[in-house]
């Protein structure tokens, strides 16, 4: 956290500053997005003028944690970035379990019933997202922010007309294509101060709780209950298919075992051998299972 002051306070002596926030669980991505996410979203703010700070503000699983059948081994993701704030997930798992004592946290959302395993997931990404939310309380002095997840590969450079639409008041760009009806997580861009309201849903979770609304429909609630607008990013559309192309999506989820998998559950249409690899940008292909 001491690295995020000293970035914030050189942030508040110069002109046109843009802090590119990575956020998540570590074992849900092993970096293979990290070339993405600089091609897509630091370049381009760089190219606008923008010195950008990249900061890692994560959740630490145990050694050994196993998702999508891999065990987790830190130190596989390196924090090669300006500033890193580690949060174990223990420490996430007893606001959670604190929460769960005074509210009744069950999700009747289609996928997550009677399921608690999936709904403890779902409060630990929110809680992921609140996690970056109180780091960003040392940022109010860059003109600009961006949020992304840890596995998340941005596939579509931000938009010089985006980053400008970005700093409007109250709100958020974000995307659409797979928002099933709320509001697309992952990947999320607005002035600091409208970005840190976005990402403190865990914060009201609890007057939210029971739902029979799903992940993103708890966040489009609780963008409208902050007053906060939802922006969508230039060329951006709902993709309604069942498995939608990669080439048409906005971004790819690459997990820690390097599978490439769609948002929400989904997984992309079957291409082509090397035809979905090209559609990813080069040190992203080579890292991908």
């Amino acid at each position: 956290m001491y690295r995020i002051l000293l970035l914030a306070a050189a942030a508040a002596a110069q002109n046109r500053r843009a802090l590119v926030a990575l956020y998540g669980l570590k074992n849900r991505s092993a970096g293979c997005a990290r070339p993405a996410q600089h091609q897509n979203v630091v370049r381009p703010l760089e190219a606008l003028g923008y010195a950008v700070d990249v900061w890692d503000v994560t959740i630490e699983p145990p050694e050994g944690a196993v998702v999508d059948k891999t065990p987790y081994a830190a130190g596989k993701t390196p924090c090669a970035v300006d500033a890193c704030v580690h949060e174990s997930q223990r420490a996430g798992d007893d606001a959670i379990d604190a929460l769960c004592a005074r509210a009744d946290c069950r999700v009747d959302a289609v996928g997550y019933r009677a399921n608690p395993r999936l709904v403890r997931n779902l409060i630990r990404q929110f809680y992921a997202e609140h996690a970056l939310a109180r780091a960003l309380g040392q940022a109010q002095t860059y003109d600009v922010a961006a949020a992304v997840s840890e596995d998340v590969a941005v596939l579509r450079p931000l938009a010089p007309a985006d980053v400008e639409r970005a700093k409007s008041r109250d709100a958020v760009l974000a995307c659409t294509a797979f928002d099933h009806g709320g509001v697309t997580n992952g990947y999320y861009v607005a002035r600091p101060a409208a970005l840190r309201r976005a990402l403190s849903t865990f914060e009201s979770l609890a007057d939210a709780l029971p739902t029979t609304l799903n992940y993103e429909g708890l966040l489009r609630n609780h963008w409208a209950a902050a007053g906060l607008r939802r922006l969508v990013f230039a060329g951006d559309r709902p993709l309604l298919e069942k498995h939608p192309r990669l080439e048409d999506a906005p971004f790819a989820k690459i997990r820690y075992s390097g599978r490439l998998a769609a948002p929400g559950g989904r997984s992309f249409a079957a291409a082509a051998p090397g035809e979905r690899l090209r559609a990813l940008p080069p040190d992203v292909a080579r890292c991908v299972a």
